[in-house]
């Protein structure tokens, strides 16, 4: 737990996130859900990503291999739209000369 990492008491964490010591107890023990203001709060006190905080470590990790994922798929549709892109060139070219010859 971050709180007990810092040394920091329930306390005096509540006091410097503006919030009871009661409604700290109830998030660190899952009996209630923080709002996302504590949540922002929480995350700038530590000095820790929002999104590490909430979805922790793999976060990046899930990250990284969407982006991979999003990379490859737009080569595929690169290649597609380049391939597209000269084949229509070629059917261009191929109409321009049949006009030509007609």
């Amino acid at each position: 737990m971050i709180r007990t990492a810092d040394g920091l008491g329930q306390g005096k964490l509540a006091a410097e996130l503006n919030v009871s010591r009661t409604y700290l107890c109830q998030i660190e023990n899952g009996r209630k859900q923080p709002s996302l203001s504590f949540l922002k709060q929480f995350a700038k006190q530590f000095s820790v990503p929002l999104p590490l905080l909430v979805f922790g470590e793999q976060t990046q990790q899930e990250d990284n291999k969407i982006f991979d994922e999003l990379r490859e798929i737009f080569a595929k549709v690169l290649v597609l739209r380049t391939s597209q892109t000269k084949k229509q060139e070629e059917i261009s070219l191929e109409e321009s000369l049949n006009e030509e010859l007609h």
